[in-house]
């Protein structure tokens, strides 16, 4: 008997029974009770349980194709923000159906003028200041995405193109160096200072002329580098970033541009 994936139990046929290739294809329905294309042996089976030939059990056919398997077991994911002006999630702000054992990654950007806090949540025990998450779905949440004003610079990394160059090193002092440009792709000019952030620096790796590290701008402690200039539309800039790479393995990193006045 075959209880999966179909919502009530059915009897799987043998290919020597009466039911098999023996239903009206002008009759039949297009799938079987359990979600599967009917016929897949030219002519339709009778009965709740349609048979196929590729995958053979001794004096049992079992079909693989599914079409209408049942939807998965939900919960739901309720995301607020607090203040409302402060920011956006992905996902966005609302209820959301989540597959039950799923891990679903909510992330939250703070508006201009504010900065990340904290995820907190009315369910879990749950304090966590970086701005993305990974949370499991075994039961129904509810979190907040929580911001604070700031007089911070305004995150300009979706008006901006960044293009890397070769990581060299140094033969004399060791270090690698890398320059990094910054194109200002939208229509208005950035105001100054402009500072690339790099994000999640692989741990082996120092960055010995940084300016500093981000005491508002998430994830807190990144280190970054910036200079005091305007980009204007099309206008570019570039960063000469020094390494120490105490592991002498790959440097990795994620950039994040931040432009005006205020904290980082």
């Amino acid at each position: 008997m075959s209880t999966s994936p179909g919502i009530t139990p059915t009897m799987a046929i043998p290919t020597s029974g009466p039911a098999f290739k023996a239903a009206d294809p002008y009759t039949s329905l297009t799938t079987d009770q359990r979600g599967i294309d009917r016929p897949q042996e030219g002519v339709p089976d009778i009965g709740a349980y349609e048979a196929c030939a590729p995958l053979r059990i001794p004096n049992e056919i079992t079909c693989q194709i599914l079409v209408n398997a049942p939807p998965p077991n939900t919960v739901p994911l309720t995301v607020e923000v607090v203040p409302v002006a402060g920011g956006t999630t992905s996902p966005a702000p609302g209820t959301t159906q989540e597959v039950v054992g799923s891990v679903v990654i909510v992330t939250a950007t703070p508006n201009p003028g504010y900065y990340f806090s904290s995820w907190t949540s009315t369910d879990l025990p749950l304090y966590e200041t970086d701005a993305s998450i990974g949370l499991a779905m075994n039961s129904a949440h509810t979190l907040e995405a929580n911001f604070l004003p700031c007089g911070c610079a305004t995150d300009v990394t979706n008006s901006i193109a960044v293009t890397r160059g070769p990581m060299v090193l140094n033969p004399v002092t060791r270090d690698y160096v890398q320059t990094v440009t910054v194109k200002n792709n939208s229509a208005k000019t950035l105001t100054g200072p402009i500072t690339l952030v790099l994000q999640d620096l692989s741990l082996t790796a120092l960055l010995i002329n940084a300016t500093g590290t981000t005491t508002f701008a998430t994830p807190l402690g990144s280190p970054y580098i910036t200079t005091d200039t305007n980009l204007a539309p099309s206008g570019s800039v570039s960063f000469a970033l020094q390494f120490q790479n105490m592991g002498n393995v790959p440097i990795t990193d994620t950039t994040r541009v931040l432009a005006g006045p205020g904290a980082r």
